[in-house]
């Protein structure tokens, strides 16, 4: 999120895609994200990492908490809150949590 280097998250999903990574990110704490190719990568306080991939039509959105959201809410595959702010995946293709072990193993990273 914005000039910090890692924030305290709520994890909501309002598709059954994301409930698995849902669960496992409510109340994680969340560092800076980095990017391979077209991947994003997020990583977390205890050594896993938020992997995610939006082809042509996913996005992720930053809003400030209260901010109308430029997209409606069913086309949102994860929501991530703190404090400040809301960042959203719609439309994304990817999204998986993976283990630090899995990172040099994964097929397309």
């Amino acid at each position: 999120m914005p000039s910090q280097t890692s924030a305290t998250v709520s994890a909501e999903s309002v598709d059954p895609r994301g409930a698995a990574v849902t669960r496992a990110l409510d109340s994680a704490t969340m560092g800076t994200p980095g990017t391979r190719g077209k991947h994003l990568l997020w990583p977390l306080e205890d050594g896993r990492v938020l992997h995610s991939h939006l082809r042509m039509r996913g996005s992720w959105r930053l809003f400030r908490s209260g901010e109308r959201w430029t997209k409606p809410e069913r086309l949102a595959w994860l929501v991530l809150r703190t404090d400040a702010f809301v960042a959203v995946q719609f439309n994304g293709h990817l999204l998986e949590l993976l283990r630090p072990n899995a990172l040099g193993l994964h097929p397309t990273l």
